[in-house]
């Protein structure tokens, strides 16, 4: 070997022993940063698993909820329903009610013309006994 040879041969060995440790070193710090990412990575996992746990969640809940409101309107709409036919069979008593008193209305009308009748019919009785055929016209018309 020449001694150009000898010197790149030292020299390299040389370099070799000087950046060994350097390249342990950055080997180290990129080993330790990989570590370091590989945690980020794995917590940025977790959050994303924990956020895809809570929108399952939110829409368990919002599912549940959605049923829950659909049942209440369903009574809501049930008990409007009732009060409607309540109302039109309360509504219809009403009108029976008043169709009753329209007719106990009229009924007293007939009986007071019919008492009048009578008594005019008395009257004529009496006066036809006795005679004297005196009619009270105001009784009649009336």
């Amino acid at each position: 070997m020449s001694n150009l040879e000898k010197t790149v041969g030292s020299f390299r060995s040389a370099i070799q022993d000087l950046l060994v440790p350097e390249l342990k070193a950055i080997r180290t710090e990129l080993e330790h940063h990989k570590e370091e990412f590989q945690k980020i990575d794995q917590r940025f996992q977790n959050f994303q698993q924990e956020l895809r746990d809570l929108r399952e969640e939110m829409n368990r809940r919002f599912e549940a909820n959605e049923r829950e409101n659909y049942r209440r309107f369903e009574a809501v709409m049930q008990s409007i329903h009732n009060v409607e036919k309540t109302q039109e069979r309360i509504l219809e008593r009403l009108d029976v009610k008043e169709q009753v008193a329209d007719l106990e209305t009229k009924f007293v009308r007939i009986e007071t013309k019919f008492n009048r009748f009578e008594d005019f019919m008395q009257q004529w009785k009496s006066n036809f006994k006795e005679k004297k055929p005196q009619i009270n016209l105001e009784t009649v018309e009336s």
